[in-house]
């Protein structure tokens, strides 16, 4: 009997979802399955092992394979036709799993209201939602600019007694910072230090750094790193990177050297990124002789230059009038096996110009 009342109460709350203009057609179904990209079927049972992982499930069924590689395929719309008309079938029983899939798609369409109608179908339906479906309607929110609402949504659950692990936090400062709201990503890395029951890593700090240096709040981001080292989490060059990044994005050259040498003295290796975020300054300032010395240095140090290293020192060069030292630079780098930037090297001919 209690089974007869979810399913009634299934289809009344799913027959109040409206219908998305999907870009399905047909007689009888809005979508069908002899229509399905061939690639969905060969790729489902080797998108599904790594999907069901980080969904905190065991072995998928056939069904959950074949939704979760359409997923992956970003056949959302897809996704939401198969979902609602399963709502319908009398066989077919509530299944949080499915229905955060459910949720996670309508979401990336942009329609985090719906993704809330199929919220309330859950609850309805005496099932427990777990910390996924409620990443997926706090990143919805996010992405969709909805912050406050996000952020309301983050406090209610967690005074309700749902509590969020590292990576859940690590997730949503991520979306935070990379949306432009450093402030709730420092709010939540203060909240992840009060609560005590684990502390954010290397990453969540990194992240939120690497937002104000790109901000070119470098006094806020030193204070992060400062606190960073305080709870004796070990900085690595993704850090320094982004450190050095800003102080030279904003024309601080010697904090940057010191990072640097800090760095170093710390026995982490500068990397690529550490080592451009000098030389695009340096091409930008006109500065060639020592862009092409740290050149040089990545060279002697065994750090392979990128396409973004020789495009920035081709596009400087060119522009400077050294056409032959860019040419020199451009044979360099087929010689390296790097595939050019077509878009960035036909700029910078001397012909285009």
């Amino acid at each position: 009997m209690k089974a007869d009342l979810g399913l009634h109460t299934m289809k009344r709350i799913s027959s109040a979802i409206p219908a998305l203009i999907l870009p399905f057609t047909g007689n009888s179904l809005p979508f069908s399955f002899s229509k399905l990209p061939i690639s969905c079927f060969l790729s489902c049972y080797s998108s599904a092992s790594d999907e069901n992982v980080n969904m905190g499930m065991s072995e998928p069924t056939h069904l959950e394979t074949l939704v979760i590689a359409l997923t992956k395929m970003t056949h959302y719309a897809l996704v939401v036709s198969m979902c609602k008309q399963m709502m319908g079938c009398i066989e077919f029983r509530g299944d949080v799993f499915l229905m955060t899939i459910w949720i996670r798609c309508l979401c990336n369409l942009k329609r985090v209201d719906l993704g809330f109608s199929v919220f309330a179908i859950i609850i309805k339906l005496g099932l427990q939602p777990n910390p996924y479906t409620t990443n997926a309607l706090l990143l919805g929110l996010i992405d969709e600019g909805k912050i406050n609402e996000a952020m309301g949504l983050f406090w209610k659950i967690l005074k309700n007694g749902y509590p969020y692990d590292q990576y859940t936090y690590g997730v949503i400062i991520r979306k935070l910072c990379n949306s432009g709201n450093i402030h709730f990503a420092v709010v939540l890395l203060i909240k992840m230090n009060v609560n005590g029951s684990f502390e954010p890593d290397v990453i969540c700090y990194n992240t939120i750094i690497d937002g104000f240096c790109k901000e070119k709040r470098m006094d806020k981001a030193l204070i992060i790193f400062q606190d960073m080292l305080d709870k004796r989490i070990e900085p690595n060059v993704v850090t320094f990177s982004s450190l050095v990044n800003g102080f030279c994005s904003a024309g601080l050259w010697d904090e940057a050297k010191r990072l640097l040498a800090a760095m170093v003295n710390m026995g982490i290796s500068p990397n690529v990124y550490t080592l451009n975020a000098f030389i695009a300054p340096l091409c930008k300032d006109g500065k060639i002789q020592e862009a092409i010395s740290l050149f040089d240095l990545m060279i002697l140090k065994r750090i392979e230059p990128d396409v973004a290293t020789y495009n920035m020192l081709i596009h400087a060069l060119c522009k400077f009038g050294e056409w032959k030292l860019a040419t020199n630079f451009f044979e360099n780098m087929i010689a390296s096996k790097i595939s050019p930037d077509v878009a960035r090297n036909l700029k910078s001919s001397p012909i285009i110009l």
